[in-house]
């Protein structure tokens, strides 16, 4: 949706599903970049999760998954953009 809204102003726009917490999957997004473009000027990351509902009801596994994403995501996005910047 938002690559098709991109093209139809002009721009150009891939789309690369991934799970930020697999490392591996964020290294594939910078591969689909660089294909695409042949480097990577800016890096934005943006992604989150968020949980809604009472604290005592929510389970472990729900916050975990929290920090995994906000967190984690953050981080290996990071550390894969700034990989590619210094080469």
């Amino acid at each position: 949706m938002v690559v098709r809204a991109c093209h139809e102003h002009g721009a150009e726009a891939v789309a690369c599903a991934a799970d930020l917490t697999d490392p591996a999957a964020v290294e594939r997004i910078r591969d689909a970049a660089v294909a695409a473009y042949g480097r990577i000027d800016v890096w934005v990351n943006c992604a989150a999760v968020l949980m809604v509902g009472r604290f005592e009801d929510m389970p472990i596994e729900a916050f975990r998954r929290v920090i995994d994403v906000n967190l984690m995501g953050c981080v290996n996005g990071s550390r894969v953009a700034l990989s590619q910047f210094r080469t």
